[in-house]
């Protein structure tokens, strides 16, 4: 099974829960301790044994093919292993992933996804990490723009997306 393959009938979910603010739910199975466990294992090997984390990170999306976050920490792994082509196509993978659950209606300028619920850090390190990739890249324009979309998305910054914008600004002569 190819793992880059377009997944049909994504399990995950966003859910508008008060006025502007949106939390996302994944399946109950991403839950389970066991399966918790097996994952923070493999992303506990990035830095560390990159090529061990990209093995055990390739199993676990086999079986879990929408979980988003494999896919952030197996675009570090290859990244780490100067695999720079399958980093950026996994962090996009990731990126789409999430952004395909977003519905229509959802307004960027005033909605927000706040890094304050845990379930929307997935999304927002998929943000980051593919604005990260985009950057390596020297796609400036989109990366800027993906990172302004962090920022209006989740205010509190959390991610420090505002000093890596401001370098881009600087790498790009944008006063």
């Amino acid at each position: 099974m190819d793992i880059l393959n377009i997944l049909p009938n994504n399990p995950i979910k966003i859910l508008n829960i008060h006025e502007n603010k949106w939390k996302f739910f994944f399946p109950e199975e991403y839950y389970d301790e066991n399966l918790f466990g097996t994952f923070e294992k493999a992303v506990e090997l990035v830095d560390i044994n990159d090529k061990t984390a990209e093995k055990k990170l390739k199993e676990f999306i086999r079986k879990h093919p929408y979980h988003i976050d494999a896919y952030n920490h197996l675009s570090l792994a290859f990244r780490n292993q100067c695999k720079y082509i399958e980093s950026f196509i996994f962090a996009e993978k990731s990126f789409n992933l999430a952004k395909e659950v977003i519905p229509h209606y959802f307004n960027t300028e005033t909605d927000e996804i706040e890094w304050g619920y845990l379930d929307n850090r997935p999304f927002l390190r998929a943000c980051h990490i593919y604005a990260m990739e985009l950057c390596y890249n020297e796609d400036y324009e989109s990366a800027i723009n993906l990172y302004k979309l962090i920022l209006t998305l989740n205010k509190s910054d959390n991610q420090g997306v505002r000093y890596l914008l401001l370098d881009l600004y600087l790498e790009t002569a944008k006063y």
